[in-house]
């Protein structure tokens, strides 16, 4: 009777945590900021049908893939200075690979040492959601958590 139990409980865990990364690194040779967000393609076709309200198709569909990359880019803010403008970053794309989705976008960084980032990725579906942000340079990555606690975060910015 226990082992039936234990059987029962343990698939309500085998979810896997929500949260997506975003990885932030200054490319040297063309000067761009380069923005990296991946989300696990449950989780985001999961939204995808939210954001649809209908079922969607993330692995087959692009215009789908595309609404749900520029819902990504629009709940992501940089900023030179905490709660500045935004800075307008290039959508520069998306895709499925395996068994995530990313979403990319960039900004030639000029002079720029820190920016301010902001992240809201399916908050408004998983109120407890978080981002895990890594600023990398080379291969020292410094990591970051935003989530509704923690909803802004100074980011210094190095070149690889």
């Amino acid at each position: 009777m226990v082992l039936l139990c234990v059987c029962w409980v343990i698939p309500a865990h085998a979810h896997k945590q929500q949260v997506s990364t975003t990885h932030i690194t200054v490319n040297a040779i063309t000067g761009n900021l380069e923005v990296m967000h991946r989300f696990h393609s449950h989780d985001a076709e999961h939204y995808l049908n939210h954001l649809l309200k209908d079922h969607g198709d993330l692995l087959l569909n692009p215009k789908h893939q595309q609404l749900l990359g520029q819902y990504v880019a629009k709940h992501f803010k940089l900023s030179i200075t905490e709660g500045g403008a935004p800075i307008d970053l290039t959508y520069v794309g998306q895709e499925v690979e395996g068994p995530y989705f990313w979403v990319y976008q960039q900004w030639p960084v000029n002079e720029v040492h820190t920016v301010w980032i902001e992240a809201g990725f399916f908050q408004d579906l998983w109120g407890e959601y978080s981002t895990e942000v890594y600023s990398q340079s080379g291969v020292e990555a410094k990591r970051y958590l935003l989530n509704r606690r923690q909803k802004s975060l100074r980011i210094p910015l190095v070149s690889q």
